[in-house]
């Protein structure tokens, strides 16, 4: 409390005329923290909330997927429901899975881009951070769909 207040009065001496003060108080308490990738799907994303929440667990790894139901202890069935082959887990839903492959190139198809497979969850991730870049209708269309997938 007592380095609160000494952040306060300092920012205060520094900013009398600013009208930003407690957003100057804001970014000083904070400090430097690196930034998040998935920031760039979550805001300025015109998809439902719903959706943008289901993601964001998705990005943290921290959906309720057979496979972390089955490391917490609980009787579930791990297979994949929809490739039947292999063990349901985020990556294998989002980038092994050869019905999600299917789905995203029909839908890759439909956006005109060209059609893209990663083989890892990383390279998943880095090819959708570049292509949602930028403010352009293609960019904030793919938010919209990417978000999408996840419900």
């Amino acid at each position: 409390m007592i380095e609160a207040r000494n952040l306060v009065e300092s920012t205060q001496l520094e900013a009398r005329n600013n009208r930003s003060m407690i957003r100057k108080i804001y970014y000083r308490m904070m400090g430097q923290l690196p930034r998040v990738e998935w920031k760039l799907f979550m805001f300025g994303n015109d998809a439902r909330a719903k959706v943008k929440f289901t993601m964001w667990l998705y990005f943290q790894d921290r959906m309720m997927t057979s496979d972390r139901l089955a490391r917490w202890g609980m009787q579930v069935d791990t297979i994949c429901v929809l490739c039947q082959s292999y063990d349901e887990s985020r990556n294998h839903t989002f980038v092994e899975c050869e019905f999600a492959k299917s789905i995203w190139k029909r839908i890759l198809q439909w956006m005109q881009r060209q059609p893209f497979w990663a083989n890892s969850w990383d390279q998943h991730w880095k090819w959708a951070i570049d292509h949602a870049k930028g403010q352009s209708r293609s960019a904030a269309v793919l938010k919209m769909v990417y978000a999408g997938q996840y419900t």
